[in-house]
């Protein structure tokens, strides 16, 4: 149910002692199911703002309530793994994860469009915002 590649954990830590790609500098956690991407914040907007490739990737931002509808509804999985990356929005999934001494480093999605956004640039990637419709 959960694991963390070249990581175990019996107490809280610094994500600098789990990082998989000094390169990236994200590491990768799974946790019931899912395969997270696991970066401090900074680290987050220093590659979204470099991104210089020019295929189309996506970024999912998973939440608790996500992780019970995938549960649900299997049909979902798909989108959620065909993500370049999984980027924790929960705090509640990080408490819980906590508790195996293990941090998501949480980067909700809000905070993640604002971010793209504030630091946007002329030469930048291309973004496009995706969310629910309202009812």
């Amino acid at each position: 149910m959960f694991e963390c590649k070249e990581f175990i954990a019996d107490h809280a830590i610094d994500i600098t002692g789990y990082r998989q790609n000094a390169a990236t500098k994200v590491a990768e956690c799974s946790f019931l199911g899912m395969n997270f991407a696991v970066a401090d914040t900074a680290d987050w907007q220093g590659l979204l703002t470099s991104h210089a490739s020019t295929e189309f990737s996506y970024i999912v931002t998973p939440n608790v309530d996500h992780i019970v509808q995938i549960w649900q509804r299997p049909d979902l999985r798909a989108a959620y793994e065909g993500a370049k990356y999984r980027v924790c929005d929960s705090r509640i999934l990080n408490k819980l994860t906590g508790l195996k001494g293990i941090s998501l480093q949480p980067y909700p999605g809000s905070d993640m469009v604002h971010d793209l956004i504030v630091t946007a640039r002329q030469d930048g990637p291309r973004i496009a915002v995706l969310g629910p419709i309202p009812e």
